[in-house]
């Protein structure tokens, strides 16, 4: 079934693969399976990743490629993927276990290209996170969509000077700033300079879908960020900055104003947004701040109830059950995080 989905997935057949991989429910029990089977989990995950992005699943790309990149080594990365064996050194290490790691190794030309994988996640992570920071603050850290990603791009911002980039996650950074201003010219140049893509087949194509996606999503982090610093915004000087359809901009810009993103309103006439600024009363700002502080005050307390009740409770199986293993011989708990 696994190599049934892997097969799917590589040929771009994302949604088959997907549907045959929920129904069968092997990812409720993958952890009670052998380590090979887990080895073909991950690694079909990771080309349902792949296949995600290629068919314009920015979303599902980034969910499916979470778990994976979450340890952030790309030795891990190789061992969850049979793909290389870990650096053990000392007395404790057992020697049995290595050699049945070292059989259970893929031949190269089936190996799955990991700078590829981290490309891809960071690029799916970018488009869905930056919107989420313009909309909540890159200081809530409470509705963090990708940890992973809003860890590296914290990091980024902490350094005092940021040379130019020339690895892969140093041109995603570099892509993440310039979309967060709303210059999606500079921000598809960076992307557009990955490695990756002399490893993507029928790469034009893909490119034009994911040129068009940086658009819409660096149009809506531009109306998130500096909306309320305009009194109009005419649907003309939305076409002819971000080179989108009048369409494709009244769509987005719309769907923002249902969901309370974008406070205003459309003019019909003059083909306009007429932003309605409301200051919040003294009253509303610290009905505000006391309920972050509530929210707060709950969260710690959560943490400590976990810590008294959840240790003596559940033992190390609370605490196992949110990790994600290396695939060894010696347990039958190592596994990769179900999907």
């Amino acid at each position: 079934l696994l190599l049934h989905v892997y097969h799917l997935a590589l040929h771009n057949r994302y949604q088959e693969a997907r549907d045959l991989l929920l129904m069968s429910h092997i990812q409720d029990n993958i952890g009670n399976t052998d380590i090979r089977t887990q080895i073909f989990f991950n690694r079909s995950m990771a080309q349902m990743g792949l296949c995600a992005f290629r068919c314009g699943e920015i979303r599902q790309a980034m969910h499916c490629l979470a778990d994976l990149h979450q340890h952030h080594q790309q030795q891990r990365i190789r061992e969850l993927l049979a793909q290389g064996v870990s650096q053990r050194y000392g007395p404790s290490v057992d020697q049995e276990n290595m050699k049945e790691e070292k059989k259970r190794q893929l031949p190269f030309h089936i190996h799955i290209n990991l700078d590829m994988l981290e490309a891809v996640h960071l690029v799916s992570a970018m488009l869905v996170e930056v919107p989420n920071i313009a909309l909540h603050g890159i200081h809530n850290k409470r509705r963090i969509l990708s940890k992973s990603f809003r860890r590296f791009f914290d990091s980024h911002l902490r350094q005092a000077f940021n040379g130019p980039p020339e690895n892969t996650r140093d041109l995603v950074m570099a892509a993440t700033k310039a979309m967060r201003v709303g210059d999606w010219e500079k921000c598809v140049k960076f992307v557009f300079k990955l490695r990756m893509w002399d490893s993507i087949p029928n790469k034009d194509s893909v490119q034009a879908a994911l040129k068009n996606k940086i658009q819409e999503e660096t149009l809506r982090t531009y109306l998130l960020t500096y909306g309320s610093q305009f009194i109009t915004i005419h649907l003309d000087k939305l076409v002819e900055m971000f080179q989108l359809s009048s369409t494709t901009i009244y769509r987005i810009s719309s769907k923002m104003m249902v969901n309370e993103q974008l406070q205003g309103a459309w003019d019909q006439p003059s083909q306009s947004i007429i932003i309605s600024s409301i200051e919040p009363s003294k009253l509303q700002k610290a009905a505000l701040a006391y309920a972050e502080k509530i929210a707060g005050f709950a969260e710690q307390n959560e943490r400590m109830m976990e810590q008294r009740v959840g240790f003596y409770k559940n033992g190390d199986a609370g605490r196992r059950s949110s990790q994600t293993r290396r695939p060894r011989a010696d347990s039958s708990t190592n596994q990769h995080r179900r999907f």
